[in-house]
Protein backbone atom coordinates (compact mmCIF):
# COMPACT_ATOMS: atom_id res chain seq x y z
CA UNK A 1 0.00 0.00 0.00
CA UNK A 2 1.69 3.49 -0.81
CA UNK A 3 1.72 6.21 1.54
CA UNK A 4 -1.43 7.31 1.00
CA UNK A 5 -4.59 8.96 3.23
CA UNK A 6 -6.24 5.30 4.03
CA UNK A 7 -2.66 4.27 5.22
CA UNK A 8 -2.06 7.21 7.60
CA UNK A 9 -5.59 6.77 8.75
CA UNK A 10 -4.90 3.35 9.54
CA UNK A 11 -1.70 4.10 11.63
CA UNK A 12 -2.98 6.60 13.56
CA UNK A 13 -6.20 4.83 14.12
CA UNK A 14 -5.77 1.26 14.68
CA UNK A 15 -2.01 0.12 14.58
CA UNK A 16 -0.57 -0.76 18.45
CA UNK A 17 2.65 0.60 17.67
CA UNK A 18 1.59 4.50 18.05
CA UNK A 19 -1.08 3.73 20.74
CA UNK A 20 2.22 4.25 23.04
CA UNK A 21 3.57 7.24 21.43
CA UNK A 22 1.16 9.25 20.45
CA UNK A 23 -0.01 12.03 23.08
CA UNK A 24 -3.20 12.20 25.52
CA UNK A 25 -4.70 13.46 22.83
CA UNK A 26 -4.27 11.46 20.23
CA UNK A 27 -1.07 13.51 18.23
CA UNK A 28 2.31 12.49 17.05
CA UNK A 29 5.40 13.95 15.94
CA UNK A 30 5.86 13.49 11.78
CA UNK A 31 8.94 12.44 12.99
CA UNK A 32 7.76 9.68 15.52
CA UNK A 33 4.91 8.63 12.42
CA UNK A 34 7.93 8.31 9.93
CA UNK A 35 10.19 5.47 12.10
CA UNK A 36 6.63 3.20 11.38
CA UNK A 37 6.18 3.88 7.86
CA UNK A 38 10.17 3.50 7.24
CA UNK A 39 9.99 0.31 9.32
CA UNK A 40 6.87 -0.64 6.84
CA UNK A 41 7.67 0.78 3.51
CA UNK A 42 11.73 1.70 3.70
CA UNK A 43 9.91 5.73 2.46
CA UNK A 44 9.88 8.97 4.63
CA UNK A 45 6.86 11.31 3.98
CA UNK A 46 7.77 14.86 4.50
CA UNK A 47 5.86 17.86 6.07
CA UNK A 48 4.54 19.00 2.76
CA UNK A 49 3.33 15.71 1.24
CA UNK A 50 1.49 15.09 5.22
CA UNK A 51 0.13 18.51 5.06
CA UNK A 52 -1.30 17.94 1.36
CA UNK A 53 -2.62 14.88 2.53
CA UNK A 54 -4.62 16.33 5.63
CA UNK A 55 -5.92 19.00 3.48
CA UNK A 56 -7.09 16.94 0.15
CA UNK A 57 -10.90 17.59 0.52
CA UNK A 58 -10.70 14.19 -0.68
CA UNK A 59 -9.93 12.31 2.54
CA UNK A 60 -13.18 12.88 4.62
CA UNK A 61 -11.25 15.16 7.02
CA UNK A 62 -9.58 12.46 8.56
CA UNK A 63 -6.91 14.41 10.44
CA UNK A 64 -6.21 17.66 12.24
CA UNK A 65 -2.32 18.85 12.62
CA UNK A 66 -0.35 21.48 14.18
CA UNK A 67 2.70 22.64 14.82
CA UNK A 68 4.64 22.96 18.15
CA UNK A 69 8.19 24.09 19.70
CA UNK A 70 10.76 21.68 19.56
CA UNK A 71 11.88 23.09 22.77
CA UNK A 72 9.39 25.65 24.48
CA UNK A 73 10.29 29.38 24.17
CA UNK A 74 11.64 28.65 20.32
CA UNK A 75 10.42 29.25 17.32
CA UNK A 76 11.74 25.89 16.03
CA UNK A 77 8.39 24.22 15.19
CA UNK A 78 7.60 20.53 14.73
CA UNK A 79 4.54 18.74 12.76
CA UNK A 80 2.44 16.86 14.92
CA UNK A 81 -0.70 14.81 13.30
CA UNK A 82 -3.91 13.42 14.81
CA UNK A 83 -6.69 11.06 13.47
CA UNK A 84 -9.97 12.71 14.71
CA UNK A 85 -12.38 9.52 14.61
CA UNK A 86 -12.85 5.73 14.55
CA UNK A 87 -9.45 4.96 16.96
CA UNK A 88 -9.40 1.01 18.02
CA UNK A 89 -7.75 2.25 21.11
CA UNK A 90 -8.64 4.34 23.83
CA UNK A 91 -6.91 7.97 23.64
CA UNK A 92 -6.15 9.12 27.23
CA UNK A 93 -8.35 12.35 26.94
CA UNK A 94 -11.59 12.70 25.07
CA UNK A 95 -10.97 14.40 21.63
CA UNK A 96 -14.73 15.14 21.19
CA UNK A 97 -17.36 17.87 22.13
CA UNK A 98 -20.01 16.46 24.30
CA UNK A 99 -23.52 17.49 22.62
CA UNK A 100 -26.13 18.68 25.19
CA UNK A 101 -29.28 17.68 25.52
CA UNK A 102 -30.59 21.08 24.25
CA UNK A 103 -28.31 20.56 21.08
CA UNK A 104 -30.36 17.20 20.69
CA UNK A 105 -33.68 18.56 20.21
CA UNK A 106 -32.48 21.76 18.46
CA UNK A 107 -31.12 19.94 15.24
CA UNK A 108 -32.88 16.97 14.18
CA UNK A 109 -34.74 14.52 16.90
CA UNK A 110 -33.38 11.53 14.36
CA UNK A 111 -29.57 10.65 13.59
CA UNK A 112 -28.67 8.77 10.87
CA UNK A 113 -26.29 5.43 10.60
CA UNK A 114 -25.33 3.51 7.30
CA UNK A 115 -24.14 -0.19 7.42
CA UNK A 116 -23.98 -3.27 5.50
CA UNK A 117 -27.60 -4.89 4.89
CA UNK A 118 -26.80 -8.25 6.23
CA UNK A 119 -25.67 -6.54 9.71
CA UNK A 120 -29.45 -5.11 10.07
CA UNK A 121 -31.29 -8.31 11.52
CA UNK A 122 -28.28 -8.18 14.21
CA UNK A 123 -28.45 -4.95 14.66
CA UNK A 124 -32.39 -4.69 15.50
CA UNK A 125 -32.15 -7.24 17.87
CA UNK A 126 -28.67 -6.52 19.77
CA UNK A 127 -28.64 -2.73 18.98
CA UNK A 128 -25.84 -0.54 17.52
CA UNK A 129 -22.42 -1.09 19.33
CA UNK A 130 -19.53 0.43 18.57
CA UNK A 131 -17.35 -2.84 17.81
CA UNK A 132 -13.92 -2.71 17.91
CA UNK A 133 -13.97 1.06 17.48
CA UNK A 134 -14.75 3.51 20.75
CA UNK A 135 -17.71 4.89 19.35
CA UNK A 136 -20.68 4.40 17.10
CA UNK A 137 -20.45 6.97 14.08
CA UNK A 138 -23.65 8.99 12.80
CA UNK A 139 -24.93 11.59 10.89
CA UNK A 140 -26.48 14.50 12.33
CA UNK A 141 -28.82 14.47 8.88
CA UNK A 142 -30.11 12.01 6.24
CA UNK A 143 -28.60 14.62 3.34
CA UNK A 144 -24.69 13.57 4.59
CA UNK A 145 -24.98 10.23 4.90
CA UNK A 146 -21.93 8.67 2.69
CA UNK A 147 -22.61 5.46 1.30
CA UNK A 148 -19.58 2.68 -0.04
CA UNK A 149 -20.02 -0.60 -1.36
CA UNK A 150 -20.16 -2.45 2.07
CA UNK A 151 -22.44 0.32 3.40
CA UNK A 152 -25.32 0.17 1.90
CA UNK A 153 -28.26 0.17 4.23
CA UNK A 154 -29.24 3.95 6.13
CA UNK A 155 -30.21 3.31 9.58
CA UNK A 156 -32.52 5.99 11.60
CA UNK A 157 -32.31 6.60 15.24
CA UNK A 158 -33.91 8.18 17.70
CA UNK A 159 -36.32 9.85 18.84
CA UNK A 160 -32.63 11.35 20.58
CA UNK A 161 -33.09 11.56 24.47
CA UNK A 162 -30.35 11.47 27.48
CA UNK A 163 -30.07 7.53 27.02
CA UNK A 164 -28.31 8.52 23.82
CA UNK A 165 -24.87 10.25 24.70
CA UNK A 166 -23.66 12.07 22.12
CA UNK A 167 -20.33 13.59 20.83
CA UNK A 168 -19.58 16.20 17.77
CA UNK A 169 -16.28 15.31 16.43
CA UNK A 170 -14.20 18.09 14.65
CA UNK A 171 -15.14 16.53 11.45
CA UNK A 172 -18.91 17.14 11.89
CA UNK A 173 -19.76 13.22 12.73
CA UNK A 174 -21.81 12.28 15.61
CA UNK A 175 -20.22 10.03 17.78
CA UNK A 176 -21.62 7.77 20.44
CA UNK A 177 -19.59 5.80 22.98
CA UNK A 178 -22.34 3.34 23.80
CA UNK A 179 -24.47 0.59 22.23
CA UNK A 180 -28.04 2.61 20.83
CA UNK A 181 -30.60 -0.20 22.00
CA UNK A 182 -32.74 -1.43 19.64
CA UNK A 183 -35.72 0.47 20.57
CA UNK A 184 -34.36 3.68 18.89
CA UNK A 185 -33.57 2.10 15.63
CA UNK A 186 -34.98 1.68 12.34
CA UNK A 187 -34.02 0.71 8.68
CA UNK A 188 -35.23 3.05 6.31
CA UNK A 189 -35.16 3.21 2.57
CA UNK A 190 -32.95 6.04 1.16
Amino acid sequence: MPINSKYISYLLRHDNRIENIVDDHGFISLDDLNRIIWNDKHELINEQQMIEIIEDPTTKKRFEYEYRPIVEATKNLKLYIRALNGHSFRLRANIFEPLASNDKSSSSRYIYHVTNSHLVENILNEGLKPMARQFVHLYEQKNSVKYDGKRNTLLEIGPINEEIELFRSKNGYLMCPHIIPPKYIKPIKR
